[in-house]
């Protein structure tokens, strides 16, 4: 009985191994083709008109009246959006530069100004060094887990939470932005 249930918990410890290292696999390669349509796909340039924009801000404390500001997103009429932080873009009239696979806006420019150094959306801003850390995270977790070496509960159950965290980070960045 005692045989039967360490199989038991060494089939399920398997199983559960199996499965993150699927997970983490496919987030990887995930975040590898967004760097790879970011980088190296070629981009394609449209003209296209703002239609709307949002000026993001937040409170300071729950006790101040006064806010802060954040960022401007914009919209466009064709249904392209992107977020500068500091500078307002005035122009309506824009060129926009975006990648193949993903959409991501890479460059805004209008006649009189290039606004592709102000941009913070997708990969542009915080969004690249989440996914940088994420991705080392994902190299060290899968070294471990792929090594044949023994680990322990805690360090299986932390390389689930600590990228469970990055996720989840990644997708609320790509949400804001």
């Amino acid at each position: 009985n005692n045989q039967n249930t360490d199989f038991s918990e060494k089939q399920n410890q398997y199983f559960q191994k199996t499965a993150i290292i699927c997970v983490l696999t496919i987030i990887s390669f995930f975040i590898c083709i967004s760097f790879l349509d970011y980088f190296v796909l070629p981009k394609t340039k449209i003209y296209d008109v703002l239609s709307n924009y949002v000026r993001r801000t937040a409170r300071g404390n729950k006790y101040s009246s006064t806010s802060t500001h954040i960022a401007y997103n914009y919209y466009t009429q064709k249904g392209f959006t992107f977020t500068t932080e500091e500078k307002s873009i005035f122009e309506d009239n824009l060129e926009i530069e975006y990648t193949s696979i993903f959409k991501y806006v890479t460059k805004v420019r209008s006649n009189k100004t290039d606004y592709s150094g102000e941009l913070i959306n997708d990969l542009n801003g915080l969004l690249f060094y989440l996914y940088c850390v994420f991705l080392f995270s994902i190299i060290i977790s899968l070294k471990i887990l792929l090594s044949g070496k023994s680990y322990s509960k805690l360090a299986f159950n932390n390389i689930i939470c600590f990228n469970s965290f990055m996720l989840f980070l990644c997708v609320w960045i790509a949400y804001i932005y």
